[in-house]
């Protein structure tokens, strides 16, 4: 469950503070495993200039959610309102929010959107956005089964424990040569 268009939440933020966590002063706060974390976005649906987004996947690529609320006028007219509209008012299921998704790679300072524009061109945007390993990047453009714009996560997921293992293997071998020209 997410509380949605609200920008102070009971939980401890990375700061250490308790109490109410705000999107223009703290970075980030963590509710059991969802992690939250702050950014200056105009989002859909937010007067806000500062607002929390969900972190789902952690990694050399940062995947991140913004849930919504697409039918806010039923909250407006309070005659009609239901009991049932109004619990999902203040606690929703996330499987009945709209959503926004963003990238973010850990050298760059502003979010990637995958919106609308970067849906149309899928396979190019992202093979571009993962060019650097080129398997995944070729089964994104050639719009192999798994691999189109409803894998998102999936992709980023696979691009991160790519990224980590290969940067891995070259970490261990600038050691080795370190090692081995010391000797000489």
């Amino acid at each position: 469950m997410v509380k949605s268009e609200n920008d102070f939440f009971p939980h401890q933020s990375e700061t250490g503070r308790k109490g109410q966590v705000h999107a223009k002063r703290d970075q980030a706060y963590q509710v059991g495993p969802r992690y939250y974390e702050s950014f200056k976005h105009p989002f859909t649906n937010s007067i806000r200039q500062e607002n929390f987004l969900l972190r789902k996947v952690d990694g050399p690529i940062r995947y991140y959610v913004w849930y919504y609320d697409e039918d806010k006028t039923k909250l407006m007219v309070w005659d009609n309102i239901s009991l049932a509209d109004l619990g999902k008012a203040f606690l929703f299921d996330e499987s009945e929010l709209w959503k926004d998704e963003f990238g973010k790679k850990k050298n760059e300072e502003t979010l990637m959107p995958f919106d609308l524009k970067f849906l149309i061109k899928f396979a190019k945007n992202m093979a571009e956005y993962v060019k650097d390993d080129t398997e995944l990047a070729q089964k994104i453009a050639s719009k192999t089964e798994g691999y189109k714009n409803i894998n998102i996560e999936k992709i980023i997921r696979e691009y991160n424990a790519w990224y980590l293992k290969n940067s891995l293997r070259i970490r261990w071998l600038l050691y080795f040569l370190k090692q081995v020209f010391q000797l000489c």
